[in-house]
């Protein structure tokens, strides 16, 4: 089956993956939960770092990472033991380094997913893993992505 992965493009979407991920986890997330609304707030300036993954116009999975650098991933029982979940979390790192983000954090690694994030290069023990980013020509300009950014909504309103 052909996976496709793109950021998140609505708020409404961004609720759906948000139910689809907050599902897998225990205890199960909701909308309701602080978490998504961090999300949604951020949605606006940040919708690089949260992507979804669909096939046949279903999203099977999706992947944020939140405020504070912290990887969220979660797939669908179908959709795992594909890559798909590699491909999420490699497409999270390149925009995250883009934006000059020097780290991405995860919690709640269990024996079950230690070696998933081992084999991508994170490190660390007990629940909490890490994963140095490389140096972007963004973090030597700290204000690089604010430009960035001024200069992609110029582009939109001239489109409007």
């Amino acid at each position: 089956m052909g996976y496709v992965i793109r950021p998140v493009a609505s708020a409404a979407e961004l609720a759906e993956v948000y139910d689809l991920m907050g599902a897998q986890f225990e205890p199960a997330r909701t909308r309701g939960d602080r978490g998504f609304g961090e999300l949604a707030r951020l949605f606006p300036e940040r919708r690089t770092l949260m992507l979804l993954a669909h096939a046949d116009d279903r999203i099977v999975g999706g992947a944020h990472i939140g405020p504070r650098g912290t990887l969220s991933i979660a797939l669908m029982p179908e959709a795992r033991g594909q890559g798909l979940g590699t491909r999420l979390v490699r497409a999270l790192e390149e925009a995250a380094t883009r934006l000059g983000c020097a780290a991405i954090n995860v919690g709640g690694v269990t024996d079950r997913t230690r070696s998933f994030y081992l084999r991508l290069g994170f490190q660390g023990r007990g629940s909490m893993m890490r994963k140095g980013l490389p140096l972007s020509a963004l973090r030597r300009d700290p204000d690089g992505w604010r430009r960035e950014l001024a200069v992609l909504r110029a582009r939109r309103q001239l489109r409007l």
